[in-house]
């Protein structure tokens, strides 16, 4: 899974003594993943949202492969993957 950033924001983080780091999210753009490996959990949990790549989305029938890209950008199809996810899981 990778995530994309929720808003534009600049973080600043502090490191050893007078040494700090910015990090930059653009709203809807991928976070790499040494951006995140730098920011806290609660960062991550408040500037980034999961989101499915398209391997990820193996679990799903070609009809709903071909709903979800019609409607990838309303704003419950995250919600509806994660429960359709959890449901497969858990079989």
């Amino acid at each position: 899974m990778k995530r994309i950033a929720k808003r534009s924001v600049t973080i600043s983080l502090k490191g050893a003594r007078d040494n700090f780091k910015t990090i930059k999210l653009v709203e809807g753009k991928p976070v790499v993943e040494s951006k995140l490996i730098e920011m806290s959990v609660r960062q991550i949990n408040e500037y980034t949202e999961e989101v499915y790549e398209g391997q990820d989305l193996s679990f799903l029938t070609p009809e709903d492969k071909k709903y979800y890209n019609k409607n990838k950008k309303h704003p419950d199809m995250q919600w509806a993957l994660d429960m359709v996810y959890e449901d497969r899981e858990t079989d």
